[in-house]
């Protein structure tokens, strides 16, 4: 009778502590994931930071940089065209559970993102960044748009243009991005300088 017991209390002591354990799986996953997907905004952010200086620094010094984003998701090269909403930008989109900004419309993530802004003053790129609730996960949206800056005591505009080998849009999941400069040029008030975005 006695071992009876003792055998019973080992069995309900396993059927508690199994319980208990099936109780907290599925919180402490979700709390894992929160957290991966937190560092994976924090990245992505970065390295839109990143890319922003290489582009400005081969755009004033030349040559060739590689950099590769190591959070999967979207990445779409817009080339600089009039007519175009995300013209002269590089966006990524990817989905997370949580997300630094509050959902809704594009925020600027940047000190200042007016379309035309002062030459020694403010960045030719600005970062921004928008959130959308997806039943229980975000999509996650950052734009590195490039806009002019102007030089006010010789009243002369600047612009860094992003070009692509045929000069379409595109698309890649690898995350490997390399910027060229190809060349800068004067016309009246416009000073220009193309970057080439290969992905």
């Amino acid at each position: 009778m006695r071992a009876q017991t003792q055998v019973i209390s080992v069995i309900l002591i396993i059927a508690i502590a199994m319980a208990a354990i099936a109780a907290i799986l599925p919180w402490s996953m979700s709390m894992i994931q929160k957290r991966k997907d937190a560092k994976a905004v924090d990245d992505a952010f970065n390295f839109f930071v990143l890319l922003d200086t290489k582009i400005r620094s081969i755009a004033q010094s030349g040559g060739e940089e590689a950099l590769e984003l190591k959070v999967p998701g979207k990445l779409t090269v817009y080339p600089y065209r009039i007519t175009e909403e995300n013209s002269n930008s590089i966006n990524f989109v990817f989905t997370s559970k949580v997300a630094n900004i509050a959902p809704g419309q594009w925020i600027c993530l940047s000190t200042n993102c007016n379309e035309t802004a002062t030459l020694g003053e403010d960045p030719y790129g600005v970062i921004l960044g928008k959130a959308t609730k997806q039943d229980d996960y975000m999509i996650v949206e950052y734009k590195l748009w490039y806009r002019q800056l102007l030089d006010r005591e010789k009243n002369q505009f600047y612009k860094i243009i992003l070009n692509t080998t045929d000069n379409n849009i595109k698309t890649s999941t690898s995350g490997y991005i390399r910027i060229q400069k190809l060349r800068s040029y004067t016309t009246q008030s416009l000073t220009i300088t193309e970057i080439n975005i290969i992905i």
